[in-house]
């Protein structure tokens, strides 16, 4: 199937930058997964 990866606990991980500050109207990798070429066709899936 191709499938790789690893599990994403909290959903929360998607909106925080780097240093674990939390950025909602720029969440760093829902705005990377849409740009960058080779992310693109990937899905991230976190539980609530």
């Amino acid at each position: 199937m191709h499938v790789g990866g690893f599990r994403f606990y909290l959903a929360s991980v998607f909106t925080r930058n780097s240093d674990g500050s939390i950025n909602l109207s720029v969440p760093p990798i829902i705005s990377e997964t849409g740009t960058e070429a080779q992310l693109t066709n990937n899905r991230l899936i976190a539980e609530p």
